[in-house]
């Protein structure tokens, strides 16, 4: 777990300024953190948003599937995917800003693929709009812990590859997160920041103009959700 104390140490210690450029993106900025099983997702979604001052989206295929009295099938898989692309169209619209999603259709194309040998097309469709702007590729470096809704515990580098290979595949950027404790969520923030000063580089804004430009806060039902999930 990430303590308290450090993690406000860290929010404090943030030099980008934790802005968007509302009048540069006219739109929200989506980012994704995918990975295996018990690789740190959800509270590294919760504690990103808290830095962030923004809105994180809770993976739904957990409370989905803990909320059935029966085994999962592929029409399951089916509704989930169909709940991810209603997740994510909830921000096309939405105003300039960030947003961090637990999870995203990558890891339930591969469900389907490892699963039933097949993927269907609209999950592929999804995909090829690349939606997202930035992936955060979780590592397995820290221990693998049980739950009733874990399968694959001793195929965390396996899925891994896949993941990686999926995701340079659409051809968006992303990077890698390892390390314990308050030092995974360092590495998470400074792969988003040198990321937004690319993207901002981009559009011929210097370092000094970028730190001069204030921070746009979300509303208050944008802020992080609490909701005690793992990753």
């Amino acid at each position: 777990m990430i303590e308290t104390a450090k993690l406000q140490h860290i929010i404090k210690s943030d030099k980008l300024q934790r802005m968007i450029i509302k009048t540069e993106l006219q739109r929200m900025l989506k980012i994704a953190v995918i990975g295996p099983e018990s690789t740190g997702k959800t509270e590294l979604c919760r504690a990103l948003a808290l830095h962030y001052d923004c809105v994180w989206e809770p993976e739904l295929a957990r409370g989905y599937i803990e909320n059935l009295s029966r085994e999962y099938t592929r029409a399951d898989v089916e509704e989930i995917a169909r709940l991810q692309i209603e997740q994510e169209k909830k921000y096309e619209t939405a105003d300039a800003g960030m947003v961090f999603f637990d999870t995203d259709l990558i890891i339930t194309k591969v469900w389907f693929q490892h699963k039933y040998h097949a993927v269907p097309s609209f999950v592929e469709e999804r995909l090829c709009s690349r939606y997202f702007d930035f992936y955060l590729l979780s590592m397995p470096d820290i221990p693998w812990e049980y739950d009733p809704v874990r399968e694959n515990g001793d195929k965390r580098e396996f899925f891994l590859d896949w993941y990686e290979r999926e995701v340079r595949a659409l051809g968006t950027p992303y990077e890698k997160v390892q390390g314990i404790g308050d030092k995974r969520l360092q590495n998470a923030v400074k792969a988003v920041d040198e990321f937004l000063m690319r993207k901002y580089r981009k559009g011929n804004h210097s370092r000094d103009s970028i730190r001069s430009i204030p921070t746009i806060r979300p509303s208050s039902s944008a802020m992080p959700r609490r909701r005690p999930l793992s990753g």
